[in-house]
């Protein structure tokens, strides 16, 4: 080959070589997205979910109580309004979503309100003594029940079944 011909062979070589690294795009390396670590859930009875729970319903339990001794030294004829604070104290304890290990304790608490306004409605209407104290010795071991499966729940939280 004449020197002519190599330096043309040699340059179309170039040209080719170079066009085609040209339209062929080079692999960059895409860092692969990372996700955020995914957080491990709490047991359903966590301290802290018991804890959240309890400072909520605290509150309302005491709003309950000062509500409750208000009632309990209302003559029986300005009852009415007392009772309708009480109902609407029952409600907004029953409106709160306990951690699953509560459920129980929740329910046992609750219904010692509804027996409590129930024996107030009684005392109101005109029900004996005998018949109303029947009431709140009824709402009292649902209040008995409720302290004591709190107790139970905070020794074994949060492997409580």
């Amino acid at each position: 080959m004449k020197n002519v011909e190599k330096w043309v062979l040699l340059i179309a070589i170039v040209l080719f070589t170079s066009s085609c690294a040209a339209v062929q795009p080079q692999p960059t390396a895409t860092p692969e997205p990372t996700l955020p670590p995914v957080p491990t859930p709490l047991p359903p009875c966590a301290k802290a979910y018991v804890s959240e729970y309890a400072n909520e319903f605290s509150a309302i339990f005491d709003e309950w109580l000062d509500a409750e001794v208000l009632t309990e030294s209302t003559a029986k004829i300005q009852l009415s309004p007392q009772i309708a604070n009480l109902q609407e104290i029952k409600r907004k304890a029953s409106n709160i979503i306990p951690p699953t290990c509560l459920d129980l304790a929740q329910e046992n608490i609750v219904s010692y309100m509804e027996k409590m306004i129930e024996a107030h409605l009684s005392f109101m209407g005109g029900a004996s003594d005998a018949d109303v104290a029947k009431l709140i010795n009824v709402a009292g071991g649902y209040l008995n029940a409720s302290t004591s499966e709190i107790t139970r729940i905070g020794q074994c939280a949060p492997d409580c079944d």
